[in-house]
């Protein structure tokens, strides 16, 4: 078993944990409607997410009058609740307190392996959505050969995160001994800009929005570029991003509700597609994403790395991408034998919102 694999199965024991915990004591959002016919829905939908109202998850800000439409239609209440890291999202998913998470592919993939009957139903982007940030002073020296970071100390939130798979595996792509380079575990990707300035790591693998602003600010400048699933797959594979993942139990109960979400995510995904203009883009998005992001100007410079990964996805994920993805996560080929490992990937409602009006 790899080291990654390791890391791997003790967030696998933790997701666990964490939910048998949570469960025990939640289900505000569990009192069920009827509108009428069969749309039936909670009092409200929660749907938990990495971050707050980050670009990278333009598709599902750009959705926000489908999801009024939602609201209308089922007499309940759409929320977004932010969470620091993809792993809590899918806390608060496993624990009840949300009903659907927005969170990356291989964190709902853990939980499945684990046991958990969870589905990953809509994908928002394809590749990782991060770029390879170094430290500004590496930047004549080292460029883009990241073969000359040796010597140099790699950055992530935490063992086992997204941000240290990828690190590692575009390490490995440049030849490094993963194992023999110096890594430091931040914690938080709000310490990444503060940590290369200070001079406690030199590379780290950071979302698009964090990076952008570490090279406005003249702390770093970008290596690789992991959002862009054409730059990315030389690298690391044709990578599954992040996309909305809820629990079997909630499609069964609100089928026809869970139809509409992946419906709305598609009508997002396709709005999107078509504003490759950075300004066209920040005025389709609603208020809410403008008042957490309020420069335009740093949009702009997020836009065109993030948009390409946007272009990639119609809400389906395919096989070659579920095998690198099992890939990049570290996880084993005993690890995806499981049922339910078997059963995340489920294409059924985005096919279906794709074969429909949603464009």
């Amino acid at each position: 078993m790899s080291p990654l694999t390791a890391r791997s199965r003790r967030l696998m024991a933790a997701v666990a944990a964490v939910a048998v915990f949570a469960t025990a004591g939640c289900a505000s959002g569990n009192d069920r409607q009827t509108t009428g016919s069969a749309a039936k829905a909670p009092a409200s939908l929660v749907i938990s997410s990495s971050g707050n109202y980050l670009t990278s998850f333009a598709p599902l800000w750009a959705a926000e009058p489908d999801f009024k439409a939602i609201e209308t239609k089922y007499k309940t209440k759409v929320s977004f609740e932010p969470f620091n890291k993809g792993s809590d999202a899918l806390t608060a998913l496993l624990g009840g307190s949300a009903q659907i998470c927005n969170c990356g592919a291989t964190t709902g993939l853990t939980a499945a392996i684990a046991g958990k009957e969870v589905r990953y139903i809509g994908n928002i982007f394809k590749g990782t959505g991060q770029v390879v940030v170094a430290a500004k002073k590496y930047e004549a020296s080292h460029g883009s050969d990241v073969a000359k970071f040796a010597n140099a100390t790699f950055g992530f939130t935490s063992p086992g995160s997204g941000s240290q798979i990828a690190a590692q595996k575009v390490a490995e792509h440049f030849g490094l001994n993963w194992g023999a380079t110096k890594q430091l575990a931040l914690g938080s990707t709000t310490a990444y800009s503060p940590a290369l300035a200070a001079g406690r790591v030199d590379i780290v693998v950071m979302e698009v929005p964090t990076a952008i602003k570490a090279v406005e600010d003249g702390v770093g400048y970008i290596v690789a570029d992991l959002s862009d699933p054409a730059k990315a797959a030389p690298l690391i594979g044709n990578i599954i991003g992040a996309g909305l993942v809820t629990t079997k139990k909630f499609m069964d109960e609100y089928p026809e509700l869970t139809q509409d979400v992946i419906n709305a995510l598609v009508s997002g995904i396709n709005r999107v597609k078509k504003t490759p203009d950075p300004a066209a883009a920040y005025a389709a998005l609603p208020d809410a994403y403008k008042k957490v992001n309020q420069d335009e100007k740093v949009f702009a410079k997020q836009w065109p790395f993030i948009y390409p990964s946007f272009v990639a996805t119609e809400g389906t994920v395919d096989d070659k991408e579920i095998a690198d993805t099992y890939a990049l996560g570290g996880f084993s080929s005993q690890d995806a034998s499981g049922a339910q490992a078997k059963a995340y990937f489920d294409n059924t409602l985005a096919k279906r919102a794709a074969e429909t009006a949603h464009k």
